[in-house]
């Protein structure tokens, strides 16, 4: 999953000068889907959506690995360590989504673990992410097993 200007990908007027959400096939080299990515004005947070289908994962393949990497706009970057694991269809890890919190307020969640799911998926920890805070990194938390 690349996040990058969509003027690089298709000539679609919608795409043009917008961050794009691409999955790039890494045999081939084709972008096989590209949609617009999740982000909000002054927000230093962005979301590349994907279907679970749209890289070959369904309820009898739910799992994946992955790795993070971040980039900063002055090329700087950084990872986080070791690789997870993650069933699309159910997760090790689980909250509540979608809690509203008040300006300058707080609210709390409930986070379930499916032991018996952890231990075939070994998840890197949880992001929150509230997209509506100031630019920064309050934006998102990462919580590491």
């Amino acid at each position: 999953m690349i996040g990058y200007n969509g003027s690089a990908f298709t000539t679609a007027a919608a795409a043009q000068n917008v961050l794009t959400a691409a999955l790039l096939d890494i045999t081939t080299g084709a972008i096989t889907h590209l949609r617009l990515a999740d982000v909000a004005t002054d927000n230093s947070t962005v979301l590349l959506p994907v279907k679970a289908s749209e890289i070959g994962h369904s309820p009898a393949n739910p799992r994946f690995t992955y790795m993070e990497n971040h980039f900063g706009p002055d090329g700087s970057g950084s990872a986080t360590p070791g690789v997870g694991t993650f069933n699309a269809f159910t997760p090790a890890l689980s909250a509540t989504a979608g809690v509203p919190i008040a300006p300058g307020g707080s609210a709390t969640s409930t986070v379930s673990v499916n032991a018996a799911e952890a231990a075939l998926s070994p998840a890197l920890g949880m992001m929150i992410v509230a997209p509506d805070n100031v630019s920064g990194p309050s934006q998102a938390r990462l919580i590491p097993n």
